[in-house]
């Protein structure tokens, strides 16, 4: 069911933009286009993941800047567990979003989820460095403030011996 609901997304996002000439893509709507896309789309379907890459990576020869397709992209390189290329082609599908106002919400919000996705843990992690770079910073304080309390004491006993 979830492969039929994301292969739906997919051929009705992509017919949608597909409607659209973006600047840089003169080739969206061409016979040529549509034929790589409709068999893309089958592969997708059939879950022969190559074939739909093959089809779609000749699509992005065509248009290197539609973010539907980048994402398309990605979504076959994640089912093909192939994390690295996925992760990049969902950036390259997020970056290209400027300029492309009348792409459906649901679209625009899919591709910055799973962009958000990718990038959360890595915050999560830089949190959870400077988290502890603090807690290391203020022990350390804690120590030479110690350390110079200690001094201070010993430094007014000494004092106190010489002067008696």
């Amino acid at each position: 069911m979830k492969k039929y609901i994301l292969s739906s997304l997919l051929a009705i996002s992509m017919s949608f933009a597909s409607t659209f000439a973006w600047a840089e893509c003169e080739e969206i709507g061409s016979p040529d286009w549509d034929s790589h896309y409709i068999e893309m789309s089958k592969a997708i379907s059939a879950g022969t993941n190559e074939i739909a890459l093959q089809h779609a990576l000749q699509l992005e020869l065509m248009c290197k800047t539609d973010p539907v397709l980048l994402y398309s992209i990605s979504e076959i390189y994640n089912r093909m567990g192939r994390e690295q290329e996925s992760n990049s082609y969902v950036r390259r599908a997020s970056e290209n979003l400027r300029g492309h106002a009348d792409l459906p919400q649901a679209v625009v919000e899919k591709i910055w989820f799973r962009r958000a996705t990718l990038e959360l843990p890595m915050r999560q992690e830089l949190a959870e460095a400077q988290a502890e770079n603090v807690q290391l910073k203020e022990k350390l304080e804690s120590q030479t403030t110690f350390s110079a309390e200690i001094a201070s004491e010993e430094l007014a006993f000494l004092e106190k011996l010489q002067w008696t």
